[in-house]
């Protein structure tokens, strides 16, 4: 025994030298499959394939399947992949087909917690399979009508004040009472809202702010905890509307993940029946909390009043005004038109799989976005981004507008889409620059400073 103990010793610090820190992090996640299968009735993780990827073009995953093609089993039980030419540039993907097997992965980085965003990322790939309407939203509904801002975020504020009294709630009682108040103070704000940001945020809540909820009860349970309590009370008490530095992504972004779960986790705590079920059915969030909260038109108006006439509403009022806020969406539109020779705007025809889902990724960052009526502009977009079967569209740092209208009418039918328009001295088109006027182009022939398109897809133009 004496002999073979440093060799066992030897071979035990060997294997842990060369586990890979992918190897590690995705370990916890096949140690605790009983408890996360738990989490979401129709969410099963250890049914699916969720994994990392480094620059190496080494994919490992982790799964509870007894084969994955093209992968070769570790002895840790993972499974991996090597190809130094596979085509992974992005930070995440979701559902990416890769041997015949759909998987979910997410970028090796030094940033920490990549198992719960890797179950945040995969949830909405499970949405996309099961859940009615798994559409999210976009900053083009940010347009918030006439309502006053100050108001507005006042409202909101006050709002997730009301949801932390709620999940904190020392009784049944309070909790009821904070409930209405919040109810209350909700449905007086979304009175005078457009009903494209109360869609968009329902919709957010419901999709966004699900897949959180899994996410924080995902990495609870991973640190062997049941809780996610405290995890909820920080995100609600962050000022998101300073932190953000851009009202329209606090709006119908930031704010919602944290709300959205909060009120599925009182959902959850109110054992409201079937819920998980109705939120894939369709039901949002706060329709499920609405629904059980019973409240009579004079206790919804009593409710109201309290808030919005109490020194506290008046103070955060008053914090409101004091924040600075950008152009506004018409503003920058105008000051494009003006800047530019030429608005060049661009509709791209969805396209759909054999399921008739749409297959077509489009995304945007940016820094600043002013929305309006009719769109959200961008001045300018750091990053748009639209992937499809037979098109790949960048644009980087233009003077940008994401339209809200994305349909187009051809030969009597409403054709889906996407729509956007670049302001621009200068287009050509196959090589010969054009002016004023309407095109039918494939998206190989177009060439637009700060823009790049590639491929067979047929795009249609309109130049102003």
């Amino acid at each position: 025994m004496r002999r073979i103990a440093p060799f066992i010793l030897t071979c035990l610090l060997t294997a842990c030298a060369t586990t890979s820190p992918q190897e590690r992090e995705l370990t916890q996640l096949t140690t605790h499959y009983e408890t996360l299968d738990a989490i979401w009735d129709s969410y099963r993780p250890s049914e699916r394939i969720l994994g990392i990827y480094d620059s190496s073009g080494t994919i490992t995953v982790a799964t509870g399947r007894p084969e994955v093609r093209g992968f070769t089993r570790l002895d840790s039980g993972l499974w991996q992949y090597q190809n130094p030419n596979v085509d992974l540039q992005a930070s995440f993907y979701i559902n990416r087909s890769l041997n015949n097997e759909r998987m979910t992965l997410v970028r090796q980085t030094s940033e920490r917690d990549r198992i719960p965003f890797l179950i945040h990322e995969d949830f909405h790939g499970h949405q996309r399979a099961v859940f009615h309407d798994n559409s999210g939203s976009t900053l083009t509904n940010a347009y918030t009508g006439e309502m006053p801002i100050p108001e507005l975020i006042a409202s909101i504020r006050l709002e997730r004040n009301l949801l932390m009294s709620a999940i904190e709630a020392p009784t049944e009682l309070d909790r009821v009472r904070a409930l209405a108040a919040y109810i209350g103070l909700r449905e007086w704000r979304a009175g005078q809202l457009p009903e494209s940001f109360l869609n968009a945020e329902n919709r957010t809540e419901r999709i966004e702010g699900s897949a959180h909820w899994v996410e924080l009860h995902a990495s609870a349970r991973i640190q062997g905890s049941d809780s996610i309590q405290s995890e909820l009370i920080t995100a609600l008490s962050r000022d998101m509307e300073s932190i953000s530095g851009d009202l329209s992504v606090s709006l119908l972004a930031t704010r919602l993940y944290p709300t959205g779960a909060a009120l599925l986790e009182l959902a959850n705590t109110l054992n409201i029946d079937a819920w998980q079920q109705r939120i894939s059915e369709g039901t949002s969030p706060y329709a499920l909390i609405r629904a059980q909260i019973n409240l009579s038109p004079e206790q919804l108006e009593s409710f109201q009043a309290d808030m919005i006439e109490s020194p506290v509403f008046a103070r955060e009022v008053e914090r409101a005004q004091s924040m600075q806020f950008g152009p506004a969406g018409e503003s920058v539109y105008q000051s494009f038109q003006q800047r530019y020779r030429h608005e060049v705007r661009f509709f791209i025809p969805a396209s759909f799989d054999e399921q008739g889902e749409a297959i077509d990724k489009s995304n945007f960052t940016t820094s600043q976005a002013a929305p309006f009526s009719q769109g959200v502009a961008m001045d300018p977009v750091d990053r748009f981004t639209l992937e499809g079967p037979a098109a790949n569209i960048q644009v980087t740092r233009a003077p940008f507008i994401f339209w809200r209208e994305s349909t187009k009418e051809r030969d009597g039918e409403s054709i889906p889409g996407t729509s956007f328009s670049i302001f621009t001295d200068q287009i050509r088109i196959a090589g010969e620059e054009v002016g004023v006027g309407e095109h039918v182009v494939t998206a190989d022939d177009i060439q637009i400073r700060r823009a790049n398109f590639s491929g067979t897809q047929r795009i249609y133009i309109e130049i102003k």
